[in-house]
């Protein structure tokens, strides 16, 4: 079973990508930020809550001859690169970078949700699920979260495999998941562009000190 969450581009990337950004604290220390605004930008897109992202969304029809009649039309959301990278800088103030980073899970909850009151936005709320569950609990989790349409801001702390070193000390989103018999992967979206990992690769990651993943409701 597969499902992907969809999802929409800045300029050319997928997604928000810090290695954009302009301002030299958020280069280097705003990957918790950048998905709080790929959150509500989604939010925008596909939930309703158009305050949470306060610029123009550009939508665009593609024709695809191959699709079928009732597929024949589909819509690729993208925003502007300029106005996503000012939007970076409005969550600053609420995900800003620091010394250690946002480097817990209670840290982002209580960001975004002073961003949400921010926007007079009741309707999202926010939980927390430790790195500290067990691999079936989180398992269980992404697969409720996407199968609910929500993505999935995830937080690596520590990690024993090299192979995933640019996952260390860093969030990124989770926007869907595809079950290959007892495997259990998930799609990894950070940097404008995104790659499928097994979640109890990443779950599991050798060392005390957990990050753990933010679930919206």
């Amino acid at each position: 079973m597969k499902k992907e969450l969809p999802y929409f581009t800045v300029g050319s990337s997928y997604g928000g990508n810090q290695n954009k950004l302009k301002n030299f604290v958020m280069y280097f220390g705003g990957c918790a930020a950048v998905t709080a605004c790929d959150s509500c930008v989604c939010f925008a897109i596909y939930n309703g809550d158009k305050e949470l992202y306060p610029y123009e969304i550009e939508a665009n029809k593609s024709i695809n001859e191959n699709d079928s009649d009732a597929e024949l039309q589909r819509i690729n959301y993208r925003v502007d690169e300029k106005e996503y990278i000012k939007f970076t800088g409005k969550m600053k103030p609420f995900l800003k970078p620091r010394i250690e980073g946002i480097n817990t899970l209670e840290i982002y909850r209580k960001g975004i949700e002073a961003y949400f009151a921010s926007q007079k936005n009741t309707s999202r709320k926010v939980r927390e699920l430790s790195g500290e569950a067990s691999y079936e609990e989180a398992r269980n989790a992404v697969r409720k979260q996407i199968d609910a349409g929500f993505l999935i801001p995830c937080l690596v702390l520590h990690h024993k495999n090299p192979a995933l070193r640019d996952y260390v000390w860093h969030w990124f989103l989770l926007t869907g998941y595809e079950e290959r018999g007892e495997s259990f992967f998930v799609k990894v979206v950070t940097y404008g562009s995104h790659r499928s990992i097994s979640l109890k690769d990443l779950w599991e990651t050798g060392f005390q000190k957990k990050g753990g993943l933010i679930l919206f409701e």
